[in-house]
């Protein structure tokens, strides 16, 4: 393996069936991208995608469409090896401001 040296891996699935949730049409293509976990995205970038996201869901929240068309999920950015790792950290110091749910796990 590229990454790891494990000898087996074992998957286990959180839902009923494979796939339900990343490969369905409501929750993947039409994730709401507001800017925190997006690691190509800068932090102007960021401002600017996380107002206009904001709106959507405060729209969708004023007509009580949380869990009918909007659902709140878990999310994370990972860095794998020391060169991503420097590079989450770094852009955890300068993203945090702006999004103050954000932890760095270490």
């Amino acid at each position: 393996a590229r990454y790891s040296d494990a000898k087996s891996v074992c998957m286990l699935e959180k839902y009923e069936d494979l796939a339900t949730l990343n490969s369905k049409g409501t929750s993947n293509s039409q994730t709401i991208h507001v800017g925190d976990i997006e690691t190509n995205y800068t932090l102007e970038k960021a401002k600017i995608t996380k107002r206009t996201a904001k709106m959507i869901e405060k729209f969708n929240l004023q007509r009580g469409l949380q869990d009918k068309i909007m659902f709140a999920h878990q999310k994370m950015a990972l860095g794998v090896g020391e060169k991503e790792v420097e590079f989450i950290k770094n852009r955890y110091e300068e993203f945090k401001e702006l999004f103050p749910y954000l932890e760095l796990w270490d």
